[in-house]
């Protein structure tokens, strides 16, 4: 199996793990503030990763901090945005409005580290985006349901997506620039942003943690969102970039909706409609023709025919 074909399948593992964030955080929104629950999101992943970066060999410390600042910010940024903007406004308006992420970071991938983005890729985005709405807005058309959420959760939205585009890019100028490796970037990104947060936290008001932390399921809830949601999802998406591109880690945004539908209906009962089923097959498709380099073989000879037929 080539490298380029493990980035792809660990692109997927991380989208089906980010899938279920925006369930996470609404399972945790009646018990912690949304500030607080960033910061025990971060707190746990921080715990994990810390000591696994200092067992293995890992670049100077005060060099990695200089170079990995602004990509940590850009986490922190997505991280805390998203919290507060989800705690605001619906599922489904979050979802629709991070997938621009892909079309913002192949601009942006462009126009700053002069990342090439072929007719393959742009083909492939277009169709992607095409099948996220078609999942996420055609339902709601059909049966004339509000999906904008509320106006200021959406403004808080579109800076988070902001903030991750330009972690995604700058990652990747990490990864093939400065040669960093993954866990590095991910370890630093994380902790300076629970550092941060653990400030936010103590400056503003909130609920109290030390009484519920440990009660009920909310310490498993709480691992599962540092561990898988946060440390799994991160490294494997900075592993994907490093070997494939920004554009392409960027298709996570298309994949989270379809696998959060999957997640709806076998733990909520929601029916998978014909629209989600097309609208599937479209997203695939997509990421398929972005991603494969077979499809480039099939579209030189789709215009090969046209031009002889």
């Amino acid at each position: 199996m080539s490298t380029r074909s493990k980035a792809i399948i660990a692109l997927i593992i991380a989208s089906i793990l980010w899938a279920s964030s925006g369930t996470t955080a609404k399972i945790l929104f009646p018990i912690f503030d949304p500030i607080p629950l960033v910061m025990l999101r971060l707190a746990v992943a921080t715990a994990i990763l810390l000591p696994i970066f200092f067992i293995r060999k890992h670049p100077p410390i005060r060099q990695l901090l200089v170079d990995a600042f602004p990509v940590s910010i850009a986490t922190m940024g997505n991280f805390l945005l998203f919290t507060i903007g989800v705690s605001k406004t619906t599922a489904n308006a979050s979802a629709v409005i991070y997938t621009i992420t892909p079309l913002l970071t192949l601009f942006l991938a462009k126009a700053t580290i002069q990342e090439h983005a072929n007719s393959r890729k742009i083909i492939g985005i277009i169709i992607g985006l095409i099948g996220v709405i078609t999942i996420l807005l055609l339902p709601m058309l059909t049966h004339k349901q509000a999906f904008n959420g509320d106006f200021v959760g959406d403004l808080i939205i579109i800076c988070a997506v902001i903030s991750w585009t330009y972690y995604i890019v700058g990652s990747r100028k990490l990864t093939t620039e400065k040669h960093y490796d993954p866990l590095a970037i991910t370890t630093v990104s994380i902790t300076i942003s629970f550092i941060f947060m653990a400030l936010f936290t103590l400056i503003t008001p909130h609920r109290p943690i030390l009484p519920v932390i440990l009660s009920g399921t909310h310490p498993y809830v709480l691992l599962y969102y540092g561990a898988a949601v946060t440390v799994a999802t991160f490294f494997l998406h900075q592993w994907a970039i490093k070997h494939s591109s920004a554009t392409t880690g960027a298709l996570t945004n298309y994949m989270q909706p379809v696998f959060a539908f999957v997640y709806n209906a076998m733990f909520v009962g929601e029916i998978l409609t014909s629209e989600f089923l097309f609208g599937s097959i479209l997203v695939l498709v997509g990421v398929f023709i972005a991603t494969s380099e077979r499809a480039t073989e099939y579209i030189r000879t789709f215009r090969a025919r046209r031009q002889n037929g």
